[in-house]
């Protein structure tokens, strides 16, 4: 039995970055330039042309923390 993996088409890549704050949407934003910095890093010289928001979520871990995680979807 052969499992298969969703896998973007070629030329697209996802990309996932972390954030932290006391603010969750500046911990989303936080994430999400991360993101974006690691599609630059990767090849993607205009991350903001190129790259379209994907998932994203925050959570609350304590009082006044918030963390957040957000994909970006690139295309070449």
């Amino acid at each position: 039995m052969t499992h298969h993996r969703s896998v973007p088409p070629p030329g697209v890549q996802v990309f996932t970055g972390y954030g932290i704050s006391s603010i969750p949407q500046i911990a989303l934003i936080n994430a999400q330039n991360q993101a974006r910095n690691l599609a630059y890093a990767a090849g993607y010289p205009e991350p903001f042309i190129q790259c379209s928001n994907g998932a994203s979520w925050v959570s609350q871990s304590m009082p006044n923390f918030y963390s957040a995680q957000a994909q970006i979807i690139c295309a070449a």
